[in-house]
């Protein structure tokens, strides 16, 4: 599964007279574009805090194949006290490649 490559970008609106919303931009050839929006929610904070979270997706994914690849590395009774982490780990970068 392919997606808009990063990085991404949070964009948060700040006017305080407007619905409280946030853009999720990415840039390629120099030019930024909305790849996603973020709307108001009921809880304070959370517009950014969700625009931040998925602005980082990218990062996290390729953080999280880095782990995997250490993983892959690791024997005995060392890859038994991480078993659950990294298992969650595979699962996540499954789900976010649409497997």
């Amino acid at each position: 599964m392919k997606f808009t490559p990063g990085p991404w970008e949070a964009y948060i609106e700040n006017d305080e007279s407007k619905l409280k919303q946030s853009y999720i931009h990415a840039t390629r050839k120099g030019t930024k574009f909305a790849i996603g929006e973020i709307f108001a929610t009921a809880v304070k904070g959370e517009v950014k805090a969700n625009a931040r979270l998925i602005a980082e997706s990218p990062t996290l994914l390729i953080a999280l194949k880095y782990i995997i690849d250490i993983a892959d590395n690791v024997k005995g009774a060392e890859l038994k006290c991480y078993k659950t982490a990294f298992s969650n780990a595979r699962k996540a970068i499954s789900a976010s490649e649409g497997k």
